[in-house]
């Protein structure tokens, strides 16, 4: 059936947030006809998703940030649009998805590890928005073919994707959309700041 991760659970006449998903929590479920994972879920844990035959989806405003080794293996998915906000994704953590097609990584990852998306042999598109890419070992998509791969990159960044690995070794697709910002410049209490929403931090301005 299809199951919903909330965002928070009442118990006792108190509200608790719900911000992790165990260990082998749905490894396995077959029965499952689609998961989403509620906003205040911040790591999906080790084996937790693995060997699901569904999609999964995120409720908007996810505040998800580590998707733990081998969260997704060898789940049946057919796309992942992982949530603005993420920042890591483990070892393994997609690996053998041979169903995936779609892979949409948002700008605010800055760590993935090896294999995480390796032996995704039905992978077709993938979907990025960083400026600049970070380089990464040709591990992270082991056994992958990626000349016959799309990687859809922000307008204007062709440069920047076709000198660095794994990157360059996809059929680059220059899309129309821009690069991700994570910067917002806002007046609080009479002071202009520039605040970095990935990073959470924020610095004055003239």
């Amino acid at each position: 059936g299809d199951v919903v991760i909330p965002s928070t659970v009442n118990y006792d006449e108190k509200t608790y947030k719900v911000n992790y998903i165990g260990e082998y929590a749905f490894r396995g479920c077959t029965d499952l006809a689609s998961v989403k994972i509620g906003k205040n879920v911040e790591a999906i844990s080790s084996y937790s998703m693995s060997n699901i035959p569904c999609n999964v989806t995120f409720e908007d405003g996810s505040r998800l940030k580590t998707i733990e080794s081998y969260a997704f293996y060898k789940s049946t998915m057919t796309e992942i649009k992982i949530p603005n906000g993420c920042q890591t994704i483990g070892e393994n953590a997609f690996s053998s998805c041979n169903k995936l097609v779609l892979l949409d990584i948002p700008a605010s990852v800055s760590s993935i590890e090896s294999k995480a998306f390796g032996s995704c042999s039905g992978l077709k598109d993938i979907y990025v928005y960083w400026a600049n890419p970070t380089a990464y070992p040709m591990t992270v998509f082991q056994n992958l073919n990626c000349a016959k791969i799309k990687l859809h990159i922000p307008y204007g960044t062709q440069t920047s994707y076709s000198t660095v690995l794994p990157w360059m070794k996809f059929a680059i697709v220059e899309e129309s959309y821009s690069p991700a910002s994570s910067l917002m410049d806002v007046v609080i209490d009479g002071m202009c700041y520039t605040l970095d929403e990935m990073a959470l931090t924020a610095s004055v301005r003239a």
